[in-house]
């Protein structure tokens, strides 16, 4: 049972946007996913004044929080399944990573392993 009551309206979404793009067929072997959560910058990691667009030295270089990485990867394999791939207990390999961005969003891509 999901605790996020968001999660699934959140998941359809996301698999109508993985079906505008998707194989003709999902794919049938063994698959690798990569998965690239964009997060905004906060404020607080930027100057004042005329220093308002410059990082303080003591900015952090990657986000120490933001969206659970392991449950964003389960939503992207759920979403998937009958799309991009027919189950997804055919991930064999995930590639997940937090950065900071302008531009908030999320990017994935699969591929059939070898």
């Amino acid at each position: 049972v999901e605790a996020n009551p968001k999660l699934k309206s959140w998941r359809s979404e996301v698999q109508a946007a993985m079906s505008q793009v998707a194989p003709e067929t999902p794919l049938t072997g063994a698959v690798g996913v990569t998965m690239t959560i964009y997060v905004q910058r906060p404020l607080a990691h930027y100057g004042t004044g005329g220093k308002a667009t410059t990082l303080k030295p003591s900015a952090p270089t990657l986000p120490a929080t933001g969206k659970d990485c392991d449950k964003v990867a389960r939503a992207i394999g759920d979403a998937g399944s009958g799309v991009w791939w027919r189950d997804d207990r055919q991930i064999a390999t995930w590639v997940i990573q937090r950065v900071f961005s302008d531009k908030p969003r999320l990017m994935v891509a699969a591929r059939e392993m070898e």
